[in-house]
């Protein structure tokens, strides 16, 4: 399975969702009917339109039982998990969200791949990003998003020309040449550090040998610590400005004194 296709799956999925949801928080959710269809039409809408409009027969969702495997997931999530998602702030929206910008790209990069001009391209991008969820506003006698937000239709046709510009820019083919360079492992290395309970660094001079200074315990997320930690010791040492509490040696002072 291609991490495009996957990506489709997963686009169909959340598409579902958003219509699920819409149908439910329109008080049809006692029928199952209902809620499935809005979600079908919500998750195909716009590739449909987009498939119809570049001549590509079958459908998607025709030639590939997976689509509609997604639909009946999405429905049947919805349905079970409802009580859950729908206390989420702008849930609907979310969803609505994620699967139009899984759509848009989708839509631009298939466009592209049936030789259709550029800005084409980014007009049908927009279509399988938008109209999935204008067609469920509709049939919930709702006024479609496009016409409620000012941001909506514009996210979607600035995604489509940015990928047309990056595909222009042929950085799809410059990232795989990158990535496939070949390389080979030199060498590997590896430390130890001694850790506490705390799992805090320890910084300063040692309680009964005070011609010892201890620096240590950074591990791998304390290492971006370290600059702070270093200048911090060094006002210590110089001015005697006093250590941080939390790191500070001294802290384990009985234990060190043994």
């Amino acid at each position: 399975m291609s991490l495009i296709y996957a990506i489709d799956i997963a686009g169909t999925f959340v598409f579902t969702i958003s219509g699920a949801l819409a149908a439910s928080d329109k008080k049809h959710h006692h029928d199952i009917f209902s809620v499935f269809f809005t979600g079908f039409i919500t998750a195909i809408g716009g590739g449909t339109i987009r498939d119809v409009t570049l001549g590509a027969y079958p459908v998607a969702w025709i030639s590939d039982i997976n689509y509609l495997l997604a639909v009946f997931a999405g429905v049947f999530f919805t349905l079970i998990f409802r009580r859950y998602i729908i206390r989420l702030s702008r849930t609907l929206s979310l969803f609505d969200t994620i699967g139009m910008a899984i759509y848009v790209v989708l839509g631009v990069q298939k466009s592209i791949a049936f030789e259709v001009n550029l800005l084409a391209a980014v007009i049908l991008g927009m279509i399988s990003g938008i109209f999935g969820g204008v067609i469920r506003d509709t049939l919930l006698n709702e006024i479609p998003l496009i016409f409620r937000k000012e941001m909506y239709a514009t996210p979607c046709l600035l995604g489509s020309a940015l990928f047309v510009v990056l595909h222009l820019l042929q950085v799809e083919e410059q990232l795989n040449y990158w990535l496939k360079l070949p390389y080979r492992i030199v060498g590997h290395m590896a430390a130890q550090r001694p850790t506490n309970f705390e799992r805090k660094p320890f910084v300063g001079l040692h309680p009964l040998n005070q011609n010892i200074g201890i620096f240590n315990g950074m591990g791998t997320k304390g290492c971006s610590m370290a600059p702070y930690f270093a200048t911090m010791f060094a006002r210590h040492l110089v001015h005697n400005e006093p250590l941080q509490p939390d790191v500070d040696v001294n802290r384990f002072k009985k234990i060190l004194s043994k």
